[in-house]
């Protein structure tokens, strides 16, 4: 896996396009009922040849997903920062340093795997990033993702664990940021808020707006765009300065609106794969 890992990308890309995208595509059917299903509930008044070209184009991508995320092993951190601009840190820094930490919330759109690196950026002495993960089935797989998250200096945590590490990191003292990969859909029993994204009803997580207000952690988006082949920018935007003053759930309706607008921006890049709404209020 090392060795393959270090391949360069110009070949990686190549075994996407003449190997991994028809794989996907066309011999396996990759979800490809989930993914017409999800973009035409999400986009009912588009024509048939829009969808056709859009899932297309996620398909194109996905394959390139698959092949960049374990290049990240062997990626330098100079590399790191030519691949990835990050914009705004600046004030993430700021108030990291004035609360103790900030949750970061991102989503399963352009190469959100890159994102670990977002540490790096900081300049607060002892700071630490850690990755909020939900554990994989697959013990192989679960290792090998630990790995590849970890590769620049973060720190994974599994969600399970999460609140007994904030308590321990917060007596600590050291500044903290927390990524968390909030567009997922969850379990049936935690189901806490409802809202209307991508035109239809969709159930949202709540589990970091319940956490910044606990916390006092200012709330931030991670705005992940997709610049080129191999290329993404981060706009770290913030939701919420104190969340603690915030009605129940604007914070997460601030983060699916702006998921929403990031979508719609370049829909190819989001992970339609993902059996998303699966769950109906």
């Amino acid at each position: 896996m090392c060795l393959s890992s270090c391949l360069p990308l110009r070949f990686r890309y190549w075994c996407a396009d003449v190997c991994l995208y028809p794989f996907l595509r066309y011999i396996v059917r990759y979800r490809k009922k989930v993914v017409r299903k999800n973009l035409r509930n999400a986009y009912p008044e588009a024509d048939e040849a829009w969808l056709k070209s859009t899932e297309k184009n996620f398909y194109h991508f996905f394959a390139d997903l698959l092949v960049e995320i374990p290049y990240f092993r062997c990626m330098s951190e100079q590399e790191t920062f030519e691949r990835i601009e990050v914009v705004n840190w600046e004030e993430v820094d700021r108030m990291a340093q004035q609360y103790g930490g900030c949750m970061l919330m991102t989503s399963h759109y352009g190469n959100w795997e890159w994102l670990t690196i977002l540490g790096n950026h900081s300049v607060l002495p002892n700071k630490r990033f850690f990755n909020v993960y939900r554990r994989l089935s697959n013990a192989y797989f679960d290792k090998l993702m630990a790995t590849i998250r970890s590769a620049h200096g973060s720190i994974n945590v599994e969600k399970q664990m999460l609140l007994r590490h904030m308590v321990v990191a917060r007596k600590e003292g050291a500044p903290v940021f927390y990524g968390m990969v909030a567009d997922q859909s969850p379990s049936r029993q935690n189901i806490h808020y409802w809202t209307e994204f991508l035109n239809q009803p969709t159930a949202v997580l709540t589990g970091t707006e319940v956490l910044a207000k606990k916390f006092g952690y200012p709330v931030f988006y991670m705005d992940n765009q997709f610049v080129k082949r191999g290329y993404y920018r981060c706009e770290l935007i913030l939701l919420s300065e104190h969340p603690q003053q915030e009605k129940m759930h604007a914070i997460t309706e601030a983060y699916a609106r702006r998921l929403e607008n990031t979508i719609n921006r370049a829909p190819a890049f989001w992970l339609w794969s993902h059996n998303r709404w699966k769950h109906k209020p």
